[in-house]
């Protein structure tokens, strides 16, 4: 049976190609910058690339917190690599010439044995998280700051507020209100730490506005949850998630270049930068009837170019139907609104879906709303009364049902592929996603990509909303295409590499 290089067998059901076995070897390269902590500034840059053995990244529209993890040889004629790279030092993995992952190092270890011959094996590994994370571990304490009497720092804080409460007839765009946000952030570190070491760390590697959407506004904050109130620790990623007012909005990290589609307008990314992207969810909460059949017509959603991979790069899919995120009870309040359950049902301020309460019994579906709309403030600038803020509740939750009414129907799971060499069939986080052949789209979630040595470059993709134009995607019947010899590239040989051991 053919084999791709790797070892990775293609059963009948994948196709047999009747050509000799195909290797296909990816244009990778992994750098890292070294930085000077004492000093607070960038060294130099080392180039792995001859030394990599192996590698895997991943990162999720979930999580700002995507990994990597690499394995090396420990060294080469005049350097030692465990020696050499600390924690911080930044990692960039190129592949095909594009800037797939960045992220700095948690942890460096080396590892050796003897096997059976007698000989001497030893590797050395990084792990290693994308900035998003950085934005979660690099944590101030306002408790700390007003026991060391330092209480300039709250300026930054009321700096913040005042930029929030802007009138109703000036509100400020997503990426603006971030911008103001950072600004207050590194404000608010440079006062407490008398330094800004950090933001000349971040700012060499993030863009976090060049993203963002700039025609909405997130509203206006009933309480400035921020800086201040029940948390003692505090990060800029817990701020901004808070303007996200997730699931209305969702911002994620991803790298350049790439292209991202915010409000209707696909943007390019052309830098080689980690970017904060944020945008409405593409999933407006619109439904259609179509020949009949009662399905969700997500305009945000139909707006997005698809990236396609080709058949003949598939190797396997898993997909499911699940019940796992499916509610019958949809419930939403300003959370400046500390009001119960039985409360807001009272009040009127829920959807209930009487097919999945028939079906699951009661399964709640929650979410606090940190910002109200703007427009339904009062005529003189204050804050929206009770009734206006419960309004626009009893909208979202209407939004909600929508969105997730037929959870337990869309396709949800995994495609494994080889990665496409063109990064218009590479889909990243965030894409809107098809396979040739299938009738049908998906959301991208997750990304994973791994390599292993004279080995292929395979990704994994999390998927979900799969949908069609009919209705659910039909998988009876689905076979693959067999590849032809000429699809798959055979890059030159990469040079042999010695181990120096």
């Amino acid at each position: 049976m053919p084999v791709l290089s790797g070892g990775h067998a293609r059963g009948a059901v994948l196709g047999q190609p009747k050509t000799k076995t195909i290797i296909r070897r990816p244009s990778i390269k992994i750098e890292v910058d070294r930085w000077d902590w004492q000093k607070g500034s960038y060294k130099d840059t080392l180039d792995l690339t001859k030394a990599v053995m192996n590698y895997t990244w991943q990162k999720t529209i979930k999580s700002p917190s995507g990994g990597a993890t690499i394995t090396i040889l420990p060294q080469n004629k005049y350097r030692h690599f465990l020696d050499d790279i600390n924690v911080l030092d930044v990692v960039r993995i190129y592949e095909f010439d594009t800037l797939k992952w960045q992220g700095y190092v948690r942890r460096v270890a080396s590892a050796g044995y003897i096997d059976g011959s007698g000989k001497p094996n030893r590797s050395v590994s990084f792990q290693c998280t994308s900035f998003g994370g950085y934005l979660l571990e690099s944590i101030v304490s306002v408790n700390m700051e007003i026991l060391r009497n330092n209480l300039g720092f709250m300026q930054s804080a009321e700096d913040l507020a005042n930029h929030l409460a802007q009138s109703a007839e000036d509100p400020l765009p997503y990426n603006s209100m971030v911008n103001k946000l950072i600004e207050a952030w590194f404000g608010f570190i440079s006062d407490t730490i008398k330094s800004t070491v950090q933001e000349d760390y971040i700012f060499r590697y993030v863009d976090f506005t060049a993203a963002m959407s700039s025609g909405e506004s997130p509203g206006y904050p009933r309480e400035v949850f921020l800086f201040s109130g029940e948390e003692d620790e505090i990060n800029l990623w817990s701020i901004i998630e808070k303007l996200a007012e997730v699931p209305m909005n969702e911002f994620f990290f991803d790298e350049g270049p790439r292209s991202v589609h915010i409000n209707g307008i696909n943007q390019e990314l052309t830098g080689k930068m980690t970017y904060l992207i944020g945008r409405p969810t593409p999933f407006d909460g619109t439904v259609l009837v179509n020949n009949g059949i009662i399905g969700p017509e997500q305009k945000r959603f139909q707006a997005m170019p698809v990236v396609t991979i080709p058949q003949q790069y598939l190797i396997r899919y898993d997909l499911n139907k699940t019940m796992e995120d499916v509610f019958s009870l949809y419930l939403t309040a300003p959370l400046a609104y500390d009001m119960s359950a039985l409360e807001l049902l009272a009040d009127g301020r829920e959807v209930i879906d009487d097919l999945a309460y028939k079906k699951y019994l009661y399964r709640l579906c929650n979410k606090p709303l940190y910002y109200i709309n703007l427009m339904n403030r009062d005529k003189d600038g204050k804050a929206p009364t009770a009734g206006k803020a419960f309004d626009r509740a009893q909208a979202v939750s209407q939004t909600l049902y929508n969105w997730y009414r037929y959870n337990d129907l869309y396709l949800s799971g995994t495609l494994t592929y080889m990665v496409p060499s063109e990064s218009r069939e590479d889909p990243r986080i965030g894409d809107k996603v098809a396979v040739e052949g299938f009738d049908g789209n998906f959301y991208m979630e997750g990304v994973q990509h791994s390599w292993n040595y004279q080995g292929p470059l395979k990704a994994v993709g999390t998927i979900t909303r799969g949908w069609s134009d009919r209705g659910p995607i039909e998988l009876k019947n689905k076979v693959f295409r067999r590849p032809t010899a000429a699809f798959w590239e055979i890059d030159t040989p990469r040079e042999v590499r010695e181990s120096g051991i």
